[in-house]
């Protein structure tokens, strides 16, 4: 959709899905050679959150690639990790969506590095 993609997500951001404008919200995310990161979503409604592993095109289809997701009930905390097993960076991405029925929802997304094992 955009000439330029997004700069990776890395931090704290707020933002808002709806079930009519946009139901999903994708961020890609770098992971550093041999380290992990932690995703983490605080929903004021229902969200859910999936992880896609690196070549993933689109999110919305099945896939193998779906490294991990968090589908909790109602306003409970988000979270999802990744471990780069590989010798370089990669891109991973982030989708936080509404579940079936939901609506609408607010929500603080988190990205945080975890130190090398």
């Amino acid at each position: 959709l955009f000439a330029e993609p997004m700069p990776a997500l890395f931090g704290t951001l707020r933002a808002r899905l709806t079930v009519d404008e946009d139901p999903n919200d994708v961020y890609r995310v770098r992971v550093p050679a041999k380290r992990t990161v932690v995703v983490t979503v605080r929903p004021d409604a229902d969200a859910d959150l999936e992880l896609w592993r690196p070549r993933t095109r689109p999110v919305h289809e099945p896939s193998r690639n779906l490294a991990a997701v968090s589908a909790r009930a109602g306003t409970r905390v988000e979270t999802v990790r990744f471990r780069n097993r590989s010798p370089s960076t990669v891109t991973a991405f982030v989708n936080v969506k509404l579940p079936l029925g939901a609506v609408r929802a607010t929500y603080r997304v988190s990205v945080t590095g975890t130190v090398r094992r």
